[in-house]
């Protein structure tokens, strides 16, 4: 996992995790080959990256290559036949800057038969710079992106895997009004989106963004969150992000600060909390933008990304399971935040500090507050 091979260099890609411990890497950018459209796959367990070659139901149509485009990982059942025996995994890709311009296609690739098939729609528009979220196999998110031609995408938009078919979803609230490369993952417990960072159109103006907003999926309402406990982080771009447990993990990116970060943030969901560690253990992360995580078995893998060249290192990221053990003094745990307690020599969350008898009385650790609504308000 130290010393990536040439071919391995590359910003603007994707990776997911899929069975059996197999990473799936796709597209991005290279300063020395260009825009790439090659698929490999890395095994956790062999440690070992190997090209994959894959065909296309229709040979004379097979996806451009393309970088800030977005992918996720689908468990489906066999959707020609119906049956849940014939089920199997798909990697879904959506849009990106390819040679042509910024696309507006959606392909997935059977990671068991390699085949790509292409899903048309009338609705989805040109992006790059999107995020893509799976709810349950069942439904994938689109949010944000852009294009030269279109401008921001301030539709949500909504995939069936079932039908193979985009719908533009009405949602109410206070959404982000126009947004790309932000991050965004789901939450089961809460049924929600988090969606964070990105380059942000408002007031007229575009900037980066350090606001975390909330889809609540039941009823799609948007939620400007401001945190409970402790300060926001910086405003932040074209970083990374993944969920780990009840985590929100945000990892590079370009900040207000840095060009090329390498800093980490972990905003506890049921705390409504950012924790910023004062160190990382280990081999650094690279500071770099445009890099892609993802998580497998309670770890975080990251790859590629640029910081004047492209990179091509896989690193693994391990955070606690109470993200509050990070914080290793007193002091740092204590006036942080206050979902983290100092309890018996350790940094730990509020919650299991009441637990252990450190903490009396009620738990700092509040849930999540949403703004208020704008009545009537509604998007489409």
């Amino acid at each position: 996992m130290k010393q990536a091979h040439r071919f391995l260099h590359r910003m603007g890609h994707s990776l997911v995790a899929g069975p059996q411990g197999n990473l799936w890497m796709y597209g991005g950018l290279s300063l020395s080959d260009g825009i790439l459209g090659n698929v490999y796959r890395y095994s956790l367990s062999e440690h070992r990256w190997t090209q994959m070659l894959t065909s296309s139901v229709d040979e004379s149509a097979t996806p451009s290559a393309r970088y800030h485009h977005a992918a996720a990982l689908l468990n489906t059942y066999d959707l020609d036949s119906g049956s849940h025996d014939g089920g199997h995994s798909l990697m879904l890709v959506v849009g990106g800057i390819t040679q042509s311009g910024v696309a507006m296609d959606t392909w997935s690739l059977n990671l068991s038969s390699l085949v790509w098939r292409e899903h048309k729609s009338s609705v989805l528009p040109p992006v790059a710079g999107h995020t893509l979220t799976v709810r349950w196999d069942s439904s994938v998110l689109l949010i944000g992106g852009y294009s030269p031609e279109n401008g921001f995408n301030h539709h949500l938009l909504e995939f069936n895997p079932d039908s193979g078919n985009w719908t533009i979803v009405p949602h109410t609230g206070t959404p982000p009004t126009g947004l790309y490369g932000h991050s965004a993952v789901y939450h089961e417990q809460t049924d929600a989106i988090y969606v964070f960072g990105g380059y942000r159109f408002h007031v007229e103006t575009v900037e980066p963004s350090g606001e975390l907003y909330s889809l609540y999926y039941p009823n799609l309402t948007w939620s400007l969150l401001v945190p409970s406990q402790g300060k926001k982080p910086l405003s932040r771009f074209f970083h990374a992000a993944a969920l780990i447990k009840d985590t929100m993990v945000i990892v590079g990116g370009r900040t207000e600060a840095e060009d090329y970060s390498n800093s980490v943030s972990l905003y506890q969901i049921n705390c409504n909390t950012w924790i910023h560690p004062v160190s990382v253990v280990g081999d650094p992360v690279n500071r770099s933008v445009s890099l892609a995580m993802t998580t497998w078995g309670g770890r975080l893998f990251l790859s590629g990304g640029f910081n004047g060249v492209t990179l091509g290192r896989l690193l693994t990221l391990t955070v606690p399971s109470d993200p509050c053990a990070v914080l290793p003094t007193p002091e740092a745990c204590n006036t942080t935040t206050g979902s983290c307690v100092w309890c018996r020599g350790t940094c730990t969350s509020s919650d299991a500090a009441e637990r252990i008898g450190c903490l009396l009385g009620h738990s700092t650790c509040s849930p999540t507050p949403r703004l208020p609504d704008i009545p009537g308000k509604e998007y489409a």
